[in-house]
């Protein structure tokens, strides 16, 4: 049987904390047990979500869709501040001179007469990075859509079609000027529907989260370190030492629910402890996973889905999963609790982050439907940039437009995906730093195909739509040669 990218690193990364000797326990050893139990449930139907969990999360989705047209009408998007811009590099003493011509707002041409020995590179695309005190401003690369930080500029300064940074030394100028315009219907009503059916000025966790390792097991508050010394010595615990195998801990972790729920939680010392444990966990607003699973059981799914969206995970290094297993179990919370919403935005993220749950038995536009959601709506909806509420706004960042190549290619329909893809590459309508970036997952989508002839007719497709775009964007855009995806 295939296993999921995030299946196969998870096992790779229980297996490793186990692998030392004969399997020795460490302070990770907790959390991975638990990202194993993860990923059993996500090789379950409907990834182990009961089926009153299913149909109560399709009903608050029919709920979301039925008031959608009251939600998204006479609701604007705008694209994110872009424009078309050359960058100058100034240097030396020369800058404090540039500086002040740049704030007169001097126009190119006699720029490049007066300074004719400054660099010069023609034709970018820049967008807003940064709002606020610290905006910022960066061109992007045509080959991946991402910023290229060389050609970035912090704390800026703008000056009629001027952009420069305090200091003098970088600037571009835009012939015509920032602009950020209206999307057209067709695509507010996509980005619309994202912010409707997720809270996307919110990330998966709360404002102000503290940030731990997620692995922490100890815990500096006293009544939920007393509490779990009385749980963990009512229920033989293993202390985290090298001499402690892991199987003894495994043991332990798979029965601790036996010996509680038979012989401790109903005393009165138990509910004193974990009253105290819970108050103040709660008043504080996070705790340790072991924490939050014992509320979870003990208290209630909304407490613990509270606390876990009340604690960010800082990451041993870039392979490391357990930060997308926390969201994982903040899902799964979401469901069991009908908190659709808060399901969509963690589904965004770990769809985006993975590449999907469970997609060796279903694609993720599969999974939508099964739940009653609108996939052109999402699929495109989620990729398009637009321009955050406000300036201090907390807007969830849109999708990798590589992820997109991976919906379409598995969605079963990808013929539909790839018109809608090129109507909108193809739309004067729609801002160009958008247009620009859907030409990725088009390239991405050809490294799917298989044979000459789906690469010659897609190939085409593509350049037919970037035509539209201005020269000087579409001649910088590559589609790679055939031998680079054909095998």
């Amino acid at each position: 049987m295939p296993y999921s990218r995030h299946m196969l690193l998870s096992i790779l990364l229980f297996y490793c904390s186990f692998s030392n000797g004969q399997g020795i326990v460490t302070d990770k050893t907790y959390v991975d047990l638990c990202m194993k139990k993860t990923d059993s449930l996500l090789a379950a139907p409907n990834n182990g979500y009961s089926t009153s969990t299913i149909k109560k999360l399709q009903a608050g989705i029919d709920a979301l869709n039925n008031s959608f047209e009251s939600y998204c009408k006479d609701k604007k998007y705008y694209s994110r501040q872009q424009g078309h811009a050359h960058y100058v590099h100034l240097y030396g003493a020369i800058a404090t001179t540039t500086l002040a011509d740049i704030k007169n707002n001097i126009s190119f041409n006699d720029f490049r007469k007066k300074y004719p020995g400054v660099t010069i590179v023609k034709d970018l695309l820049i967008v807003k990075l940064k709002y606020g005190d610290n905006s910022s401003f960066a061109a992007i690369s045509f080959d991946s859509g991402h910023p290229k930080g060389y050609y970035q500029i912090d704390h800026v300064i703008i000056k009629g079609n001027w952009i420069v940074s305090s200091d003098g030394h970088d600037a571009f100028y835009l012939p015509e000027g920032i602009e950020s315009k209206p999307l057209p219907e067709k695509y507010a009503r996509m980005a619309a529907y994202i912010d409707h059916m997720a809270d996307t000025c919110y990330w998966p966790f709360l404002p102000g989260a503290a940030e731990s390792w997620l692995y922490q097991e100890s815990d500096t508050n006293k009544p939920i370190n007393t509490f779990l010394d009385y749980v963990n010595r009512n229920t033989g615990k293993p202390d985290i030492t090298y001499s402690v195998s892991a199987e003894i801990y495994k043991r332990w972790f798979n029965n601790r629910y036996k010996i509680l729920d038979s012989l401790v939680a109903g005393t009165a010392e138990f509910m004193r402890l974990f009253a105290d444990a819970k108050a103040a966990a709660l008043k504080r607003g996070y705790a340790t996973a072991e924490m939050e699973d014992y509320i979870e059981r003990y208290s209630s799914k909304e407490n613990a889905l509270l606390l876990k969206r009340g604690r960010k995970v800082q990451v041993d290094c870039g392979n490391d999963y357990r930060p997308h297993y926390r969201i994982h179990s903040m899902q799964r919370l979401a469901a069991e609790t009908g908190d659709v919403r808060l399901y969509m935005l963690c589904s965004f993220y770990l769809h985006d982050a993975l590449g999907g749950v469970n997609t060796r038995k279903k694609s993720y536009v599969s999974q939508l439907e099964e739940l009653h959601i609108s996939p052109v709506g999402i699929i495109l909806g989620y990729y398009l940039y637009v321009e955050p509420p406000t300036e201090t706004s907390m807007y969830f960042p849109r999708g990798s437009s590589y992820r997109l190549a991976d919906h379409i290619a598995t969605s079963g329909n990808a013929d539909y995906y790839i018109t809608e893809l090129l109507a909108a590459i193809s739309d004067p309508q729609l801002d160009n730093y958008n247009r620009v970036l859907l030409c990725q997952p088009y390239i991405q989508y050809i490294s799917h195909l298989k044979g000459h002839d789906d690469y010659v007719k897609h190939t085409n497709l593509l350049q037919k739509a970037m035509a539209t775009l201005p020269e000087y964007y579409s001649r910088q855009i590559k589609i790679p040669e055939e031998a680079r995806f054909i095998r």
